[in-house]
C-alpha cells in the first residue's frame, strides 16, 4: 500500500510531475513540511515495506534505502538521480554501484551529533563524578563517598575525525572549560578546536591527553586504525571513547590495553559486531563504560534529515551543486 503526501489523504496528483518516494514512515507534520517545499515533485510514502522495486523506478528522489532500491537502479530507464540515506555511516552501502550509476548520495551526518556529543560528554561526566557508583550505593542504602571525585576542567582532549560529531563534542567539551584537539587526514584547521593534526602526527601527540575521542568513519583507510599503536601511545591514566563506527578499533587490543594497564579506561557506545557478542569480555570489565550503540538515538533525528535535505533540494531544484552531507564516493564518506 503507499500513500500519496499524507497518511489517509489524497493529494490531486498530476500524472507527469516528477516524484519523491519515501520510505520512510514520516509524521504528517513532515510530511506537509516536504510538500510545502518541494512543488512541482509528487510526494509518495511507503509506510511499510509493502512496495516493489518497479515502484521505486520512476522516482526522481529516494527518502530512505532497502535493497529494493538497488534492484530498482537496475531497472532499465530508471528515473532515480539522488537518494537520501537515514544514517551517517555509508561503509555498507553499495557506493561503486551507486558511483557507476551516477547517483547522488547524501548521508545523514550531523541528524544525531547533539545527541552523540551530550552522552560523551555524560559517560564523562559519570566517570568524574562517579554517578554509576553513587547509583549503586544508593540502591543498597549505603552512604559511602567514592574515592573518584574530581572534575574535566582543563582536561585535554583530542577528538580522532573533525567532523559534525566531533565539532558538536567540542563545543560541548569547551564548554566545561576543556582544550579540545583534533586530527584529521590534512591536518586542516577548525573552527573550535585549539590545534588541527594530521594522522601523520598522531602516535607523537597521543601522550599529551586525557581523552581520546575516536568520531572517525569506517573506511578503508580507518579500518583498525586505533589499536596496540596508539593505546601504548596514550598516558596510563588516559581514556579512550568509541562513538565512530566499532571497525576502527581493534577490540582485542583495547582488551590487552585494559588488562596491562596501558590506559585507565574505555566508554564505548560502537563496536566491530553488534550486537556485542555476550562472551565479550568487555561486557564485564572493570574499566569499561558500554552502550548498545545508543548515543545518535534521539527525537529529533528525522525533523534534522529532513531540514538538510530540503536545503539540499533547493539546490537541486535550482541546478546547483549539492554541498550539505554529499558523499564522496573515493573517501567513502
Amino acid at each position: 500500500m503507499k500513500l500519496n503526501c499524507s497518511i489517509g489523504q489524497f493529494c490531486g496528483i498530476i500524472r507527469d510531475m516528477k516524484k519523491i518516494v519515501s520510505l520512510i514512515p514520516l509524521g504528517e507534520v513532515l510530511i506537509e513540511k516536504i510538500k510545502a517545499r518541494t512543488k512541482g515533485f509528487e510526494l509518495v510514502v511507503y509506510p511499510h515495506k509493502d512496495y516493489r522495486s518497479e515502484d521505486l523506478a520512476d522516482a526522481e528522489i529516494i527518502l530512505g534505502w532497502s535493497s529494493k532500491v538497488k534492484e530498482a537502479l537496475k531497472i532499465e530507464d530508471n528515473q532515480i538521480k539522488w537518494i537520501q540515506i537515514w544514517y551517517a555511516g555509508v561503509d555498507r552501502m553499495p557506493l561503486e554501484f551507486l558511483e557507476q550509476k551516477n547517483v547522488l548520495l547524501t548521508n545523514a551526518s550531523g541528524a544525531n551529533a547533539p545527541s552523540i556529543a551530550q552522552q560523551v560528554m555524560g559517560m564523562l561526566l559519570c566517570d568524574v563524578r562517579s554517578l554509576d557508583e553513587n547509583l549503586l550505593n544508593q540502591r543498597e542504602s549505603n552512604w559511602d563517598i567514592p574515592k573518584r571525585l574530581t572534575e574535566v576542567t582543563e582536561k585535554n582532549m583530542l577528538i580522532l575525525g573533525t567532523g559534525n560529531i566531533a565539532k558538536a563534542i567540542c563545543k560541548y567539551a569547551t564548554a566545561f572549560d576543556m582544550n579540545i584537539y583534533g586530527v584529521n587526514r590534512t591536518d586542516r584547521q577548525v573552527d573550535g578546536f585549539k590545534e588541527v593534526y594530521d594522522f601523520n602526527r598522531l602516535k607523537k601527540v597521543l601522550k599529551n591527553f586525557d581523552y581520546v575521542v575516536n568520531t572517525l568513519p569506517l573506511t578503508d583507510e580507518t579500518e583498525g586504525m586505533v589499536g596496540k599503536t596508539v593505546f601504548d601511545s596514550m598516558r596510563k591514566d588516559a581514556y579512550y571513547v568509541s562513538v565512530g563506527r566499532g571497525g576502527t578499533t581493534v577490540e582485542g587490543e583495547l582488551i590487552d590495553a585494559l588488562d596491562n594497564d596501558k590506559i585507565a579506561g574505555a566508554f564505548l557506545d560502537v563496536f566491530a559486531v553488534e550486537p556485542l557478542p555476550a562472551e565479550s569480555p568487555l561486557w564485564k570489565h572493570s574499566k569499561v563504560m558500554l552502550s548498545p550503540h545508543t548515543s545518535g538515538i534521539t527525537d529529533y533525528y528525522n525533523e534534522r534529515i529532513i531540514n538538510s535535505f530540503l536545503r539540499n533540494f533547493e539546490c537541486y531544484r535550482d541546478g546547483k551543486d549539492i554541498e550539505e552531507n554529499l558523499v564522496d564516493y573515493k573517501r567513502q564518506y
